[in-house]
C-alpha cells in the first residue's frame, strides 16, 4: 500500500542517516560527496585519490564540505581530466586542482616506494 511504501522510505532514510553519522570513514567519489544524503556530514579530513584525473570543480565538492585537512594523491605528469566538451576544456577544466597547486608553487611529495 501507499502507506507501507511511505513508511519503508522513511525507515530507509532514517537508517541511512544513522549509519552515516556513526561511521568513522565514508568512502565516496568527489561528486558523490555532494549527494543530498551527505548534506549534514562534514568531511574534516579529505583524501582524493587519482585527483589529477578529476576536474577542479569535482575535487572542490568534498573540500567545501568542511575540510580541515586535505591530501591530494596523483601524478600531475600522467593523464589529466578527460573533458569531452572543447569549450569547457578551453575554459580551463582540463587542469586539475593538483596541477593548479603545482603551477602556483606548491611542491608535491613524491613516494619513494609505491605499494
Amino acid at each position: 500500500s501507499t502507506q507501507d511504501e511511505k513508511k519503508y522510505k522513511q525507515l530507509k532514510r532514517s537508517t541511512e542517516r544513522e549509519m552515516l553519522m556513526a561511521a568513522d570513514v565514508i568512502c565516496t567519489t568527489c561528486v558523490g560527496a555532494g549527494d543530498p544524503r551527505l548534506s549534514n556530514v562534514r568531511f574534516t579530513k579529505v583524501l582524493v585519490d587519482e585527483c589529477t584525473q578529476a576536474t577542479e570543480p569535482e575535487c572542490l565538492i568534498p573540500i567545501v564540505m568542511g575540510a580541515k585537512q586535505l591530501v591530494l594523491v596523483g601524478d600531475h605528469c600522467q593523464l589529466g581530466p578527460v573533458v569531452m566538451c572543447k569549450k569547457a576544456a578551453k575554459a580551463g577544466l582540463q587542469q586539475s586542482l593538483f596541477e593548479r597547486l603545482v603551477a602556483l608553487g606548491v611542491k608535491p611529495v613524491r613516494l619513494q616506494v609505491q605499494y
